[in-house]
């Protein structure tokens, strides 16, 4: 079972309450750290049939206390655990405890990045808006990440269309290339909020750059960063990968 802890704030009158959200293991490893509406909230816990330790019954607010301290029950031991997409950096947490494995989720906002072409530094390179999403096993240890790119600004949904990462070192499908990098060992799962600087920071190769990488037209890599440095990424440029942002996680 997964011990959770939630708390809010003396605004819990509003049906917009934020409530933070504590998620640990038995063993105390901590699984989630984050921030929702406490009526996202009680809907995910509803359709995950959570239930309160000792009389089990299905858990309310309890407004004397603003805080609640319950179990989460599994029927199986393959049943997944994970949060709703929340509206923040970190938007999804999927942990399967069969295999002790997790998948974190983190969004970045359109920006330009610093970053390196072989030796060559490059400042303020236009990205558009993408996701990072970091699958870790036991010990820590970074099994795999994907980088997509995402239109608009609406919030990231289950419809939510994914597109290509628009330059080089990440596949078609989305897997990162990192090469002869070494990925840190993860001791808490918040690293994740950062680690994509470890990304921007080693050098960039041509693997994986091709002509269906954008519909820039620009098929020279150091011309297309050159172009895209103090420049904002179009969005029309961005190729689809046919995929939902659900889709992707139903692959976990």
């Amino acid at each position: 079972m997964s011990n959770y802890q939630i708390s809010w704030s003396d605004e819990a009158q509003k049906a917009d309450t934020h409530v933070h959200v504590l998620v640990s293991s038995n063993e105390g490893t901590e699984l989630l750290n984050s921030e929702m509406t406490f009526g996202h909230f009680f809907e995910t816990m509803m359709d995950a049939e959570v239930y309160e330790a000792r009389d089990q019954t299905v858990i309310g607010m309890r407004k004397e206390t603003k805080k609640i301290v319950g179990f989460r029950r599994e029927r199986n031991s393959q049943l997944r655990v994970e949060t709703p997409i929340m509206n923040n950096n970190w938007i999804k947490h999927i942990y399967k405890k069969d295999k002790d494995e997790h998948l974190v989720v983190c969004e970045l906002s359109k920006k330009n990045w610093d970053m390196y072409y072989h030796q060559t530094f490059l400042e303020a390179v236009g990205h558009p808006r993408m996701i990072f999403a970091y699958r870790i096993s036991n010990g820590g240890y970074i099994d795999k990440i994907n980088i997509f790119s995402i239109k608009g600004t609406r919030q990231i949904k289950g419809d939510t269309m994914l597109y290509k990462y628009p330059y080089a070192n990440v596949t078609s499908g989305g897997s990162v290339c990192m090469g002869n990098n070494n990925l840190p060992n993860i001791k808490n799962l918040s690293q994740c909020s950062t680690l994509h600087n470890m990304f921007f920071g080693s050098p960039s190769s041509d693997c994986y750059f091709a002509d269906g990488r954008n519909d820039s037209g620009i098929t020279e890599l150091r011309e297309l960063y050159t172009k895209m440095q103090h420049s904002e990424f179009p969005e029309d440029w961005l190729i689809s990968e046919g995929m939902t942002f659900e889709k992707f996680l139903k692959r976990f």
